[in-house]
């Protein structure tokens, strides 16, 4: 089964910049990061800094799946906020 999942879109687009072939010293562009994984990586930052230095998380792909888990929250309130679009 193929699922569509909103991921909220590039994070830090780049666009193309000369013809994209590296002997002439510009790049081809980038899509970025999906916002997805932006505020995934931000909600981990903010848990970590909340963490004390000898504590020691056993379980990082729990961690990772919370992480995700307000990203997701993040993107469905953006897009009500936006009128159901990212």
């Amino acid at each position: 089964m193929n699922m569509y999942y909103d991921d909220g879109g590039s994070a830090f687009p780049w666009p193309p910049v000369g013809t994209g072939d590296p002997r002439d010293g510009m790049a081809g562009g980038s899509s970025g990061m999906s916002l997805r994984d932006y505020f995934a990586a931000a909600a981990l930052d903010a848990y970590l800094a909340g963490r004390n230095i000898d504590q020691r998380d056993s379980f990082p792909a729990g961690v990772a799946s919370i992480c995700y888990s307000y990203a997701d929250a993040m993107l469905a309130e953006r897009s009500k906020r936006n009128g159901g679009s990212s």
